[in-house]
């Protein structure tokens, strides 16, 4: 990495390292609180630690994925005008593919 270079988020520098934390800040929240973290506005983000501002809709996505942590689930999704696309590594088959 460039000395330069800032990492893509304050969590992760790439799918799977946001995608791991968000779950173990889930998965943390449930072994603290015994409920799922919040479904629906800031509060699906400030329960998990997380900055609105940084993590809200409508803000510049890391990697052009918005990741939307709802209960017990994070929700990933493209950026507008982008794909997602899912290759089984045994077979290299297409399984899914998202654009928007």
């Amino acid at each position: 990495m460039a000395a330069n270079r800032q990492p893509m988020s304050p969590i992760g520098d790439n799918f799977f390292e946001i995608t791991a934390e968000l779950i173990r800040r889930i998965q943390e929240y449930r072994n603290r609180t015994g409920k799922w973290p919040s479904t629906w506005k800031e509060e699906r983000y400030t329960e998990l630690g997380l900055d609105p501002a940084v993590w809200g809709k409508d803000k510049p996505w890391p990697d052009h994925i918005g990741y939307e942590p709802k209960g017990q689930t994070v929700v990933v999704r493209p950026e507008s005008g982008y794909a997602l696309v899912f290759i089984d590594k045994k077979t290299g088959r297409n399984m899914f593919s998202e654009a928007r």
